[in-house]
């Protein structure tokens, strides 16, 4: 039989590197007569970077595209690194202590809160990494395994309910979406917060007991446009 023991789960943060891509800066349009209109692109993929029409450009003209009868637009091809940046408040979840087939879920503010600190928006994952006492991780109970599901979320309130097939931490990274853990791990903004909330489901039978940790390890990647 395995008695009630405390249960600490614990965050550990892993971070994709660093990485370069182009960007579009500013956009001429040079009409047949000769005039120049210096205004910043309306395209989708124009990174503004609060620059204002009218200034010099920078570096020299990477391209040009023909738009309509005689007119060309011409733009500089630049770089920037994007700096990915995660802060975690505390990385600690104090389970209790919990005994067989029992469960327990974070209450209204005891999320943990994750920062972007970086300058692009990010993509949240988790997955488990091990534990003290050598257990199993898996979508439901069983002997000697026990189930975590987590959701992200901007609320300070906890979920009312995890999803058993959309929430549930893996053994492998699970990078979250529009459905999987919750609607908000996903294109997470910069300068922003994020909550993690957590629900445990422990062993239906075991032979490996006493006080454990567990631990999960933290995924962000840049999303880029």
């Amino acid at each position: 039989m395995l008695p009630n023991r405390r249960i600490f789960i614990m965050l550990l943060i892993m971070l994709f590197c660093s990485q370069a891509f182009a960007f579009r800066c500013f956009w001429w349009t040079v009409s047949s007569g000769g005039g120049i209109d210096d205004t910043l692109s309306a395209d989708s993929t124009c990174f503004k970077r609060g620059f204002t029409a009218g200034q010099t450009a920078i570096g020299p003209v990477a391209g040009r595209i023909i738009v309509g009868s005689g007119n060309c637009g011409f733009w500089n091809d630049m770089f920037d690194s994007v700096e990915i940046c995660i802060n975690i408040v505390d990385t600690f979840w104090n389970v209790g202590s919990l005994g067989l087939s029992e469960s327990k879920a974070m209450f209204d503010g005891e999320f943990i809160l994750i920062e972007n600190c970086g300058n692009c928006h990010l993509n949240l994952g988790l997955n488990y990494e091990h534990d003290l006492l050598g257990w199993a991780i898996g979508s439901t109970p069983g002997p000697n395994k026990f189930t975590l599901r987590a959701q992200f979320t901007s609320r300070p309130t906890a979920p009312i309910t995890y999803s058993p097939f959309r929430d549930f931490v893996k053994d492998e990274v699970i990078w979250s979406t529009e459905n999987i853990f919750g609607p908000e791990g996903y294109d997470v903004p910069m300068n922003s917060g994020i909550n993690l909330w957590f629900y445990i489901l422990m062993p239906n039978t075991g032979s490996i007991y006493g006080d454990n940790t567990i631990v999960i390890n933290l995924f962000g990647k840049s999303r880029l446009p």
